[in-house]
C-alpha cells in the first residue's frame, strides 16, 4: 500500500512540475513577445506625434500636390501621344492619298456630315 501511495505522489508531483515547467516557458515567451510589441507600438507612437506636427502636415499635403501634378504631366503625355499619333497617321493617310480632307467636316463638335474627296477617272 505504501507503495502505490509513493506511486501516486510521484505521478502528482511530476505531472505539477511539467505543468509548472510549462507554464514558465509559455510566460517567458509571453513577455518577450510583450516587449516586442511595446517597442513597436513605441515606434508607431513616436512615428504618429511626428506627422502630428506643423511639417508634418506640410510634407503629406506636398507629397499628395507631387503625385497630383505627376498624373497630370502622365495623363498629358498620353493624350498629347494620341493626338501626334492622329496626326501622323492622317499624314501618311494624305500623302499615300488615302485620306479625306482634313478639316472641320470630320469634327462631331460642328454637327457637318463628313465629305469625301474623290477624283475623277480618266477615260
Amino acid at each position: 500500500m505504501a507503495q502505490a501511495f509513493l506511486n501516486a505522489s510521484l505521478d502528482e508531483l511530476v505531472e505539477r512540475t511539467e505543468t509548472e515547467t510549462r507554464q514558465d516557458i509559455l510566460y517567458t515567451q509571453i513577455e518577450t513577445v510583450k516587449a516586442g510589441l511595446e517597442s513597436k507600438l513605441l515606434t508607431i507612437h513616436g512615428t504618429l506625434d511626428a506627422k502630428r506636427t506643423f511639417w508634418g502636415w506640410g510634407r503629406d499635403i506636398a507629397g499628395n500636390l507631387l503625385v497630383n501634378l505627376v498624373s497630370i504631366f502622365v495623363l498629358g503625355a498620353l493624350v498629347l501621344g494620341y493626338k501626334f499619333s492622329g496626326e501622323l497617321q492622317q499624314g501618311a493617310e494624305n500623302r499615300a492619298g488615302l485620306g479625306t480632307a482634313t478639316t472641320n467636316q470630320n469634327n462631331p463638335m460642328t454637327g457637318s456630315a463628313p465629305t469625301r474627296n474623290v477624283t475623277p477617272k480618266p477615260e
